[in-house]
Protein backbone atom coordinates (compact mmCIF):
# COMPACT_ATOMS: atom_id res chain seq x y z
CA UNK A 1 0.00 0.00 0.00
CA UNK A 2 2.68 2.24 1.03
CA UNK A 3 4.44 1.66 -2.46
CA UNK A 4 1.18 2.40 -4.55
CA UNK A 5 0.65 5.69 -2.02
CA UNK A 6 4.03 6.71 -3.08
CA UNK A 7 3.70 6.16 -6.89
CA UNK A 8 0.36 8.21 -6.80
CA UNK A 9 2.15 11.26 -5.39
CA UNK A 10 5.20 10.98 -7.99
CA UNK A 11 3.10 10.65 -11.07
CA UNK A 12 0.36 13.54 -9.47
CA UNK A 13 3.68 15.65 -8.92
CA UNK A 14 4.99 14.75 -12.35
CA UNK A 15 1.68 15.88 -14.15
CA UNK A 16 1.69 19.14 -11.70
CA UNK A 17 5.36 19.51 -13.13
CA UNK A 18 4.41 18.70 -16.66
CA UNK A 19 1.67 21.20 -17.30
CA UNK A 20 3.58 23.88 -15.13
CA UNK A 21 6.51 23.94 -18.46
CA UNK A 22 3.60 25.78 -20.26
CA UNK A 23 4.04 28.53 -18.27
CA UNK A 24 6.66 31.33 -18.07
CA UNK A 25 9.01 31.97 -15.22
CA UNK A 26 7.11 35.12 -14.18
CA UNK A 27 4.09 33.19 -13.88
CA UNK A 28 4.97 30.38 -11.48
CA UNK A 29 4.30 32.55 -8.21
CA UNK A 30 0.49 32.84 -9.47
CA UNK A 31 0.33 29.15 -10.16
CA UNK A 32 1.77 28.48 -6.82
CA UNK A 33 -0.59 30.37 -5.41
CA UNK A 34 -3.43 28.43 -6.73
CA UNK A 35 -1.50 25.15 -5.83
CA UNK A 36 -1.23 26.94 -2.01
CA UNK A 37 -5.04 27.06 -1.67
CA UNK A 38 -5.76 23.43 -2.83
CA UNK A 39 -2.90 22.46 -0.31
CA UNK A 40 -3.89 24.72 2.68
CA UNK A 41 -7.01 22.87 2.28
CA UNK A 42 -6.10 19.30 1.57
CA UNK A 43 -2.93 19.23 4.42
CA UNK A 44 -4.91 20.22 7.44
CA UNK A 45 -2.36 19.06 10.16
CA UNK A 46 0.63 21.19 7.92
CA UNK A 47 -1.46 24.28 8.17
CA UNK A 48 -1.96 23.90 11.83
CA UNK A 49 1.95 23.73 12.50
CA UNK A 50 2.50 26.08 10.14
CA UNK A 51 0.19 28.25 12.45
CA UNK A 52 1.48 27.36 15.86
CA UNK A 53 4.84 28.09 14.87
CA UNK A 54 4.32 31.53 13.31
CA UNK A 55 2.11 32.27 16.52
CA UNK A 56 4.37 31.07 18.81
CA UNK A 57 7.44 32.65 17.16
CA UNK A 58 5.97 35.96 15.32
CA UNK A 59 3.61 36.07 18.74
CA UNK A 60 1.11 37.62 15.60
CA UNK A 61 -2.70 37.19 15.77
CA UNK A 62 -4.31 33.74 14.79
CA UNK A 63 -5.58 35.80 11.39
CA UNK A 64 -2.71 37.21 10.78
CA UNK A 65 -0.65 33.99 11.36
CA UNK A 66 -2.89 31.83 8.79
CA UNK A 67 -2.69 34.65 6.14
CA UNK A 68 1.46 34.28 6.42
CA UNK A 69 0.98 30.23 6.59
CA UNK A 70 -1.06 30.47 3.20
CA UNK A 71 2.27 33.06 1.91
CA UNK A 72 4.73 29.92 3.08
CA UNK A 73 2.67 27.27 0.77
CA UNK A 74 2.56 29.68 -1.69
CA UNK A 75 6.32 29.87 -1.12
CA UNK A 76 6.58 26.45 -1.21
CA UNK A 77 5.02 25.47 -4.09
CA UNK A 78 6.15 28.09 -6.14
CA UNK A 79 9.64 26.68 -5.43
CA UNK A 80 9.16 23.51 -5.92
CA UNK A 81 7.76 24.84 -9.55
CA UNK A 82 11.00 26.51 -10.27
CA UNK A 83 13.06 23.68 -9.32
CA UNK A 84 11.73 21.69 -11.90
CA UNK A 85 12.00 24.79 -14.24
CA UNK A 86 15.76 24.85 -13.38
CA UNK A 87 16.31 21.17 -13.96
CA UNK A 88 14.26 20.99 -17.51
CA UNK A 89 13.76 24.61 -19.29
CA UNK A 90 16.87 27.10 -17.71
CA UNK A 91 19.41 24.43 -16.53
CA UNK A 92 21.88 26.29 -18.41
CA UNK A 93 21.49 29.59 -16.89
CA UNK A 94 19.62 29.74 -13.46
CA UNK A 95 21.22 33.19 -12.81
CA UNK A 96 19.30 34.79 -14.69
CA UNK A 97 16.59 35.04 -11.82
CA UNK A 98 19.03 36.03 -9.45
CA UNK A 99 21.16 38.82 -8.33
CA UNK A 100 23.32 38.63 -5.42
CA UNK A 101 23.91 41.32 -2.54
CA UNK A 102 27.67 40.38 -3.34
CA UNK A 103 30.31 38.01 -5.24
CA UNK A 104 33.26 39.04 -3.84
CA UNK A 105 32.88 35.96 -0.82
CA UNK A 106 33.19 33.45 -2.79
CA UNK A 107 36.38 33.94 -4.82
CA UNK A 108 38.06 34.86 -1.71
CA UNK A 109 36.54 31.54 0.02
CA UNK A 110 38.01 29.52 -2.99
CA UNK A 111 41.83 31.18 -2.95
CA UNK A 112 41.80 30.63 0.48
CA UNK A 113 41.89 26.98 -0.75
CA UNK A 114 39.68 24.94 2.01
CA UNK A 115 35.97 25.33 0.26
CA UNK A 116 33.56 26.81 2.03
CA UNK A 117 30.14 25.96 3.44
CA UNK A 118 27.03 27.90 1.92
CA UNK A 119 24.59 27.98 4.98
CA UNK A 120 20.97 28.62 3.95
CA UNK A 121 17.30 27.85 5.29
CA UNK A 122 14.17 26.97 3.51
CA UNK A 123 13.17 30.22 2.42
CA UNK A 124 12.80 31.18 -0.89
CA UNK A 125 14.15 29.53 -3.28
CA UNK A 126 17.36 28.43 -2.03
CA UNK A 127 18.11 25.83 -5.00
CA UNK A 128 18.03 28.85 -7.02
CA UNK A 129 21.31 30.47 -5.33
CA UNK A 130 23.40 26.98 -5.70
CA UNK A 131 22.22 26.67 -9.09
CA UNK A 132 23.81 29.92 -9.84
CA UNK A 133 26.92 29.40 -8.49
CA UNK A 134 27.39 25.85 -10.14
CA UNK A 135 26.61 28.12 -13.73
CA UNK A 136 29.69 29.89 -12.78
CA UNK A 137 32.11 27.26 -12.53
CA UNK A 138 31.85 26.62 -8.72
CA UNK A 139 32.13 22.62 -7.46
CA UNK A 140 28.88 22.49 -5.44
CA UNK A 141 27.69 19.82 -3.45
CA UNK A 142 24.19 19.85 -1.77
CA UNK A 143 23.63 17.78 1.46
CA UNK A 144 20.28 16.84 1.66
CA UNK A 145 17.36 14.75 3.41
CA UNK A 146 15.86 11.84 1.72
CA UNK A 147 12.47 12.56 0.92
CA UNK A 148 10.24 9.68 2.41
CA UNK A 149 8.85 8.82 -1.20
CA UNK A 150 12.18 7.18 -3.18
CA UNK A 151 10.79 7.62 -5.99
CA UNK A 152 9.93 12.16 -5.32
CA UNK A 153 13.56 11.95 -4.03
CA UNK A 154 15.14 10.40 -7.22
CA UNK A 155 13.41 12.86 -9.22
CA UNK A 156 14.60 16.13 -7.34
CA UNK A 157 18.26 14.53 -7.40
CA UNK A 158 18.22 14.37 -11.56
CA UNK A 159 16.50 17.98 -11.16
CA UNK A 160 19.53 19.13 -9.42
CA UNK A 161 22.18 16.96 -10.82
CA UNK A 162 21.01 18.57 -14.74
CA UNK A 163 21.62 22.16 -13.20
CA UNK A 164 24.86 21.14 -11.66
CA UNK A 165 24.71 20.44 -8.49
CA UNK A 166 25.70 17.16 -6.78
CA UNK A 167 23.98 15.70 -3.62
CA UNK A 168 25.19 14.17 -0.50
CA UNK A 169 22.64 12.50 1.87
CA UNK A 170 23.08 13.69 5.37
CA UNK A 171 23.39 10.70 7.26
CA UNK A 172 26.74 9.77 8.05
CA UNK A 173 28.31 12.12 5.28
CA UNK A 174 30.76 14.55 8.59
CA UNK A 175 33.73 12.67 6.88
CA UNK A 176 32.49 13.29 2.90
CA UNK A 177 32.11 16.74 3.69
CA UNK A 178 35.34 17.20 5.58
CA UNK A 179 37.02 15.75 2.73
CA UNK A 180 34.75 17.86 0.11
CA UNK A 181 36.26 20.85 1.91
CA UNK A 182 39.43 19.95 1.56
CA UNK A 183 39.32 19.60 -2.12
CA UNK A 184 38.33 23.42 -2.11
CA UNK A 185 34.99 22.14 -2.75
CA UNK A 186 31.14 24.38 -1.65
CA UNK A 187 29.13 22.00 0.33
CA UNK A 188 25.47 23.50 0.43
CA UNK A 189 23.33 23.30 3.49
CA UNK A 190 19.88 23.96 5.31
CA UNK A 191 20.45 23.75 9.10
CA UNK A 192 17.21 24.98 9.74
CA UNK A 193 15.49 21.44 10.66
CA UNK A 194 14.68 19.63 13.96
CA UNK A 195 18.09 18.47 14.14
CA UNK A 196 17.02 15.61 17.16
CA UNK A 197 19.15 13.75 19.31
CA UNK A 198 22.12 14.80 17.38
CA UNK A 199 21.53 18.32 17.66
CA UNK A 200 22.53 20.91 20.21
CA UNK A 201 19.50 22.82 22.21
CA UNK A 202 19.67 26.27 21.99
CA UNK A 203 17.23 29.10 21.43
CA UNK A 204 15.30 29.99 18.42
CA UNK A 205 12.18 32.78 18.95
CA UNK A 206 13.16 32.09 23.05
CA UNK A 207 12.25 28.69 22.69
CA UNK A 208 14.68 25.87 22.56
CA UNK A 209 15.12 23.35 20.00
CA UNK A 210 17.34 21.02 18.35
CA UNK A 211 20.01 22.55 15.84
CA UNK A 212 22.75 21.01 13.96
CA UNK A 213 25.77 22.68 16.18
CA UNK A 214 28.05 19.60 13.91
CA UNK A 215 28.26 22.31 11.14
CA UNK A 216 30.14 24.28 12.88
CA UNK A 217 32.79 21.51 14.38
CA UNK A 218 33.42 21.02 10.67
CA UNK A 219 34.07 24.40 9.52
CA UNK A 220 36.57 24.51 12.73
CA UNK A 221 38.37 21.11 11.53
CA UNK A 222 38.76 22.37 7.99
CA UNK A 223 38.93 26.11 8.83
CA UNK A 224 36.82 26.45 5.99
CA UNK A 225 34.80 29.76 6.19
CA UNK A 226 30.89 29.89 6.02
CA UNK A 227 28.63 32.20 4.06
CA UNK A 228 24.98 32.41 4.94
CA UNK A 229 23.07 33.57 2.04
CA UNK A 230 19.11 33.70 2.50
CA UNK A 231 16.79 34.34 -0.73
CA UNK A 232 14.31 36.64 -1.58
CA UNK A 233 11.36 36.47 -3.97
CA UNK A 234 10.91 39.62 -5.56
CA UNK A 235 8.45 41.41 -8.29
CA UNK A 236 8.49 39.34 -11.97
CA UNK A 237 9.73 36.54 -10.06
CA UNK A 238 13.13 37.69 -9.76
CA UNK A 239 15.35 36.58 -6.81
CA UNK A 240 17.79 38.48 -4.29
CA UNK A 241 20.22 36.90 -2.16
CA UNK A 242 21.43 38.08 1.01
CA UNK A 243 25.01 37.41 1.49
CA UNK A 244 26.75 37.72 4.45
CA UNK A 245 30.63 38.34 5.06
CA UNK A 246 33.10 34.77 5.55
CA UNK A 247 32.43 33.51 8.77
CA UNK A 248 35.44 31.76 10.37
CA UNK A 249 35.21 29.58 13.63
CA UNK A 250 38.11 28.67 15.79
CA UNK A 251 38.47 25.15 17.14
CA UNK A 252 37.09 26.29 20.66
CA UNK A 253 35.26 25.22 23.33
CA UNK A 254 31.63 24.38 22.76
CA UNK A 255 32.38 24.90 18.89
CA UNK A 256 29.34 23.18 18.59
CA UNK A 257 27.13 25.09 20.40
CA UNK A 258 28.10 28.52 19.44
CA UNK A 259 27.67 27.67 15.73
CA UNK A 260 24.05 26.54 16.53
CA UNK A 261 23.46 29.94 18.78
CA UNK A 262 25.19 32.16 15.71
CA UNK A 263 23.06 30.41 13.12
CA UNK A 264 19.72 30.87 14.80
CA UNK A 265 20.36 34.00 15.75
CA UNK A 266 20.76 35.04 11.72
CA UNK A 267 18.05 32.75 10.90
CA UNK A 268 15.65 34.61 13.99
CA UNK A 269 16.75 38.41 12.71
CA UNK A 270 15.72 37.02 9.32
CA UNK A 271 12.73 36.09 9.18
CA UNK A 272 11.57 38.75 11.45
CA UNK A 273 11.54 41.09 8.46
CA UNK A 274 10.67 38.56 6.03
CA UNK A 275 8.32 36.01 7.16
CA UNK A 276 6.41 34.89 4.07
CA UNK A 277 8.98 32.85 2.40
CA UNK A 278 9.71 30.59 4.63
CA UNK A 279 9.07 27.20 5.26
CA UNK A 280 6.80 27.26 8.60
CA UNK A 281 4.49 23.92 7.98
CA UNK A 282 8.08 21.74 9.36
CA UNK A 283 8.00 20.99 12.71
CA UNK A 284 11.08 22.80 14.64
CA UNK A 285 9.94 22.92 17.84
CA UNK A 286 9.36 19.21 19.13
Amino acid sequence: MLKIKHLIEYYLLSLIITISLVFSWTSLPIVGTILSYILFLALPTRRRVATKNIIMALKTSDCEARKIALSSFSSISTTVLEIAHLGIKYRRSPSRFIRFSRYDVFRKALDAGNGAILLSAHQGNWELMAGSLAEWGYDVWAVVKPQANPYVERLFKRLRERYGVKVIYMEGSARYIIKLLRENKFVAILADQHAGDAGIQVNLFGRKTSTWGQVGRIASITSSPIIIGFDIREKANQHRALIHNLWYIKNVNNVDKLFAKEYNNHLEGFLRKCPGQYLWMHRRWK
